[in-house]
C-alpha cells in the first residue's frame, strides 16, 4: 500500500472516532400533572477548534435546557420544546450554539376538580 494512502486511511479512522458521541436523553416525560408557567428560552453554545479540538461541544443542548429553566423561577421541565442551531466561523475555528424555546411548567399534585392528566399543547 502507499504510503500516502496508508496515512489518510489513519487520518480519517482517527477523524472518525475522535468525533463520536453518545446520544443523548435531554429531558424526561412530562409528569402527569403539571401548571405552565410561561414561555422561555435558554442557550448553550461549543467551539470547534481548528476543526478538531471540540470544547464544551457535546453538552451544549444540556446547558441550553438547563438556561431556559433557570430563566423562569420555579420551572421543573419543559415541554413543546424547539431547538435552533446556528454556527459562526470564528479565525482559528467553528462556534456551535443551540437556542431551546419551549414553555416551562411545575409539577403539581392535581389539578383543580379533575383527575385526569393534562396533556401538552398541541
Amino acid at each position: 500500500m502507499r504510503p500516502w494512502l496508508s496515512y489518510s486511511l489513519t487520518a480519517l479512522l482517527a477523524g472518525g472516532i475522535g468525533c463520536a458521541s453518545e446520544p443523548i436523553l435531554v429531558a424526561s416525560r412530562p409528569p402527569a400533572h403539571y401548571e405552565r408557567l410561561g414561555t422561555t428560552t435558554g442557550e448553550g453554545c461549543g467551539a470547534l477548534l481548528l476543526n478538531l479540538v471540540p470544547i464544551e461541544m457535546n453538552s451544549r443542548v444540556e446547558r441550553a435546557y438547563a438556561d431556559a429553566l433557570r430563566r423562569t423561577p420555579g420551572a421543573t421541565a419543559l415541554v413543546s420544546v424547539d431547538l435552533t442551531e446556528t454556527w459562526y466561523w470564528f479565525v482559528v475555528g467553528v462556534s456551535h450554539c443551540a437556542k431551546l424555546e419551549g414553555i416551562a411548567i411545575r409539577e403539581i399534585t392535581s389539578p383543580s376538580g379533575s383527575s385526569e392528566p393534562q396533556s401538552p399543547p398541541p
